[in-house]
């Protein structure tokens, strides 16, 4: 499974090298209080500390940003939103504008240390191994291979019209050729996908993860990083109370 993510999954910084699964409940009790947090201070502090991760786990930025440049667009449209809409007042609409951004860039960043920094199959075997349900696993696994799956797609099908002199543009033409686009582009994903399907079942696939990883016993600086981010996570609850 050729995914961007597993680029840097052989990595040998602290996070790569951390138990998987100590490393999904950590990161995701960071999440969980990222998610919990509600004033902006404690929300930069999250952002801060994903940040941190991200370049610890020797992620190039130059990646990160391509990744997440839509994202924060989305995210950013709130800043002009919520300042007219809420009913405190433009300010308190900024201020949870601002907020709102905050936390979802620090979700968002967080992510690539928790799965990018092992093989997602054994990421997902980590989930199952954690009586995430089996089917929910299978949902997330197969999200990031088909969206593999398009991004490729789409790329050939956009090279074949570059390579016809299409430019988009305005107007009837460009629309009428971008829906031709669209169309082929389902059409050949969903014949891909029923391929997989088929090559999954001929392997076996039977709902659940199947791979020949072997967790090996939990080392006790695992402990102390799992610690860390417990730590940190609660930390930021703290924060976001006190102020």
């Amino acid at each position: 499974m050729h995914l961007a993510f597993d680029r840097f999954a052989q990595g040998d910084s602290g996070i790569h090298r951390m138990d998987t699964r100590l490393k999904l409940v950590g990161f995701g009790s960071f999440l969980v209080a990222t998610a919990w947090v509600t004033t902006w201070p404690s929300a930069f502090a999250a952002l801060a500390a994903a940040g941190f991760w991200v370049g610890y786990a020797g992620f190039p930025w130059a990646f990160v940003v391509r990744r997440i440049r839509m994202p924060f667009f989305f995210l950013s449209s709130f800043l002009m939103i919520l300042p007219f809409s809420h009913p405190d007042g433009p300010g308190a609409g900024a201020i949870q504008a601002c907020v709102i951004l905050l936390k979802g860039m620090a979700m968002i960043l967080t992510i690539f240390p928790m799965f990018g920094t092992a093989p997602l199959d054994i990421s997902m075997k980590t989930l199952e191994g954690l009586k995430v349900s089996s089917k929910f696993v299978a949902m997330i696994l197969f999200t990031f291979r088909y969206f593999s799956v398009y991004s490729d797609e789409l790329q050939t099908i956009r090279h074949v019209f570059r390579s016809r002199g299409f430019k988009p543009g305005f107007d009837l033409h460009s629309a009428r050729t971008v829906g031709y686009l669209v169309g082929s582009l389902l059409v050949r994903s969903l014949d891909q996908t029923e391929r997989i399907y088929q090559s999954m079942l001929c392997r076996g696939y039977r709902g659940r993860m199947v791979t020949l990883y072997d967790f090996s016993p939990i080392r006790r600086e695992d402990q102390y990083r799992f610690g860390l981010l417990i730590l940190i996570s609660m930390g930021l609850v703290a924060l976001d109370k006190l102020i």
